[in-house]
C-alpha cells in the first residue's frame, strides 16, 4: 500500500495557480524529493499534504485514508504525519528528552520514557537527554528534530529544507545518517530542497517540479540519462545545445562531428542534442570556432570556460592532459546516452 497518494491537487494564490493538477504516489518506506526552482510549488505542495492550507481541488490519501475531499478536511495533528522544519522548531525551554516526548499522546509515563529512550539511542544522543537546544550543535539539534518527528511512529514524514542550516563540512555525513534512520524506521518521506546534491544523496526518487506540476518523477540516474524535456535536462546539470540530424538509431551528425549514443534516439529526424561537460573533452585540433574565455589551474585539474555556438560552458580536465590555449581548439564528444530533443515550436 502507498503511504501517500495525491490525485489532481490544485491550489491558487489569488489568480496564480501554484499547484496545478498534481499527481504523486509515494510507496511505503520510500523517500521522494520535491525539487525545483523557487516558485515551482514544492513548498506549497508540502503544506497541502501537511494540512497547513486547504487545496482548491484534488484528493490526498495518507496511509490509505483520505484527509480531504468536499467537506472533509483532517487537521494536521490527526494526519499521522511527522514534520521536520528548516529551523528544527525545537522548544527552547524543554530539554532534549522532553522535546522528543512532546508529541507522545495516549501513553503512560513508563511507555513514554521507553519510547524516548529508544529514540535517543536511534539518533545516538543518549548522553544529551538533559541538555537544552541552545547547548547543542546544529547537527545535534537536527537529530533531536528527527527523533521527535519519528517518536509517535507516523505513516509519513515531511521535511522542509532540513539541511540548509547545517555547515557544509558535516552536511552530507548528517544526510546519510538521517536517511539511514528513516529507512530503519520504515517510514515514507517527502523531502523539499532546492539543492540537487542534497536530493541525490538523500532521496530514492526525485520529482522535478515545473510551474506547479511534476515534470518527471524517477531516480536521479534516470532523470540525468533520459530527461523528459528541456527543463528537466537543464535542471539536472549544465550543458549546451547543438543542432543535430539523426543519421541512425544511435548516431546524430552535428557541426562538431558524429556523436554516438548508447541508447536509441528519439524518432525525429532533426533536432538538438544537449551536451553536458562530463561528455566532452577540450583538445587541440581542427578549429571548431570555440572561444576560450578563461583558464584556471585547480591543482589536479584545469578549468576551462569556453563558448560553443554562443553558449558558455565550463569544462574540467586533468592537468595531465593540459592543452595549448594559444592553438586551435576543438572538442571530442564521448559516446553516451545522448539527450536528443525536437526543435522547439
Amino acid at each position: 500500500m502507498a503511504s501517500l497518494e495525491i490525485n489532481a491537487l490544485t491550489y491558487r494564490y489569488g489568480q496564480n495557480k501554484v499547484v496545478d493538477d498534481l499527481n504523486l504516489t509515494v510507496a511505503d518506506n520510500e523517500i521522494v524529493c520535491l525539487l525545483g526552482a523557487s516558485g515551482c510549488g514544492k513548498t506549497t505542495t508540502l503544506k497541502l499534504i501537511a494540512g497547513l492550507i486547504q487545496p482548491e481541488q484534488g484528493v490526498i490519501q495518507i496511509g490509505g485514508s483520505r484527509v480531504n475531499e468536499h467537506k472533509l478536511f483532517v487537521a494536521p495533528q490527526h494526519r499521522n504525519i511527522g514534520m521536520m522544519f528548516q529551523d528544527y522548531a525545537l522548544f527552547p525551554h524543554l530539554n532534549v528528552a522532553k522535546n522528543i516526548a512532546f508529541g507522545l499522546k495516549g501513553l503512560n509515563k513508563a511507555q513514554r520514557d521507553a519510547r524516548v529512550k529508544e529514540m535517543l539511542q536511534l539518533v545516538q544522543l543518549e548522553e544529551f537527554a538533559a541538555r537544552y537546544p541552545h547547548e547543542l550543535s546544529g547537527g545535534q539539534q537536527q537529530r533531536v528534530a528527527i527523533a521527535r518527528a519519528l517518536a509517535y511512529r507516523p505513516k509519513l514524514l515531511l521535511l522542509d529544507e532540513p539541511f540548509s542550516n547545517i555547515d557544509s563540512q558535516v552536511r552530507f555525513s548528517l544526510i546519510n545518517d538521517i536517511r539511514q534512520i528513516i529507512k530503519q524506521q520504515g517510514v515514507a518521506a517527502i523531502f523539499v530542497t532546492h539543492s540537487r546534491e542534497e536530493a541525490f544523496a538523500f532521496a530514492d526518487k526525485l520529482a522535478i517540479m515545473e510551474q506547479g506540476k511534476i515534470a518527471q518523477l524517477d531516480s536521479a540516474e534516470a532523470l540525468y540519462r533520459a530527461p523528459a524535456n528541456r527543463y528537466v535536462a537543464e535542471f539536472m546539470g549544465q550543458g549546451v545545445y547543438l543542432d543535430a540530424k539523426k543519421i541512425s538509431d544511435y548516431q546524430v551528425s552535428t557541426n562538431f562531428g558524429v556523436i554516438h549514443s548508447s541508447q536509441p534516439l528519439a524518432a525525429h529526424s532533426t533536432g538538438q542534442v544537449y551536451l553536458r561537460p562530463q561528455h566532452m573533452r577540450l583538445i587541440n585540433g581542427e578549429n571548431h570556432q570555440i572561444e576560450l574565455l578563461q583558464q584556471r589551474y585547480l591543482g589536479l585539474d584545469y578549468s576551462y570556460t569556453i563558448v560553443i555556438e554562443d553558449q558558455a560552458l565550463e569544462l574540467q580536465q586533468s592537468a595531465r592532459h593540459a592543452i595549448d590555449v594559444n592553438a586551435a581548439l576543438a572538442v571530442e564528444v564521448e559516446p553516451h546516452a545522448v539527450t536528443y530533443f525536437a526543435h522547439e515550436a
